[in-house]
């Protein structure tokens, strides 16, 4: 059975809203986006104790091995490509990427820091119309425009001043946009399984050189947060693939906000941080965006086809 298979299978249990790849896809992108956001509680927990450089190799190299099984299950064949040119290119970006990303998140609260990693999905959905040649319907752009309303409202004075943490923030967001691209470019062709695994399997060294310098030797508790980041990193990596394959670019980025709802509920029950009514606000301003775009993509498919087959 295909990793693909699985994660079809997996989906249809779910009863009624399950049924179309519309809404696989949003189930599979919302569980990507909680992976994510755990990420980010779990590097608040372990740094300054551990350097964000080497939290970024362990992740890489944890994540890499909980998908070592399932490769060696399915079998190397898994790994046959010919768009290595793709990968090496995604690699080097996303290692970068993460590097600055995770230094950023050890600087910033982690509501703030991501928020600022938003800043990519507005250069992802613009590089999908002139990159990918992806059209953005009306629902498309009010959707996006609720999520960064949303964002704004949660921050309120947040973009105060530029320091070191929102620069690399910033800095993280533009290159993330361009794995956006990549990933969506290699999701056509390439089954979800090989793109996870080249990740950790090129990552994983780019990523120790830099670790290399400022290496120290975790705690056993600190191996568990590690190997546990390298299983959600794996899980969420999976999952956001496989919601490309379902759904467009453009239709998915909108539900990247929901990333900030669940930063504030994880910062409530694990760093103490106590959300506001303004963060509920926005986050409620996100998911009527998300689903707005949903319903109104789904209406659109549904009078296209009934265009298409005179309305029986």
């Amino acid at each position: 059975m295909t990793l693909e298979t699985w994660c079809r299978h997996q989906l249809g249990r779910f009863a009624g809203w399950g049924k179309t790849r519309i809404w696989q896809g949003v189930a599979l992108k919302l569980l990507a986006t909680a992976c994510f956001a755990c990420l980010g509680a779990i590097i608040r927990l372990n740094t300054p104790a551990l350097h964000p450089f080497q939290i970024v190799f362990l992740r890489n190299l944890f994540g890499f091995l909980t998908l070592s099984p399932l490769v060696l299950r399915v079998g190397i064949r898994s790994l046959r490509t010919a768009k290595m040119d793709f990968y090496l290119l995604r690699s080097a970006i996303s290692t970068v990427g993460m590097l600055l990303s995770f230094w950023a998140a050890s600087l910033l609260p982690l509501a703030e820091a991501t928020a600022l990693s938003f800043v990519q999905l507005l250069f992802a959905s613009l590089m999908a119309v002139l990159v990918l040649g992806e059209r953005m319907s009306h629902y498309r752009w009010m959707a996006l425009g609720l999520g960064f309303a949303g964002a704004w409202v949660m921050l309120r004075p947040g973009f105060r001043e530029l320091s070191l943490g929102v620069g690399l923030a910033l800095a993280a967001a533009a290159l993330f946009a361009w794995v956006t691209i990549v990933l969506k470019i290699l999701s056509r062709t390439e089954s979800s399984l090989t793109i996870t695994a080249y990740m950790g399997l090129l990552q994983t060294p780019l990523s120790f050189l830099a670790t290399v310098w400022v290496w120290t030797w975790p705690s056993p508790e600190q191996w568990l947060w590690m190997m546990a980041m390298g299983l959600l990193g794996s899980i969420g990596q999976v999952a956001l693939t496989q919601a490309y394959k379902m759904a467009e670019l453009t239709m998915l980025v909108p539900l990247d906000f929901s990333r900030l709802l669940w930063a504030s509920l994880i910062g409530f029950w694990v760093l103490a941080e106590i959300p506001d009514g303004w963060t509920w606000l926005g986050g409620a301003l996100i998911f009527a965006g998300a689903t707005f775009a949903t319903y109104g993509e789904a209406r659109l498919r549904m009078m296209a086809t009934q265009a298409r087959t005179g309305g029986v």
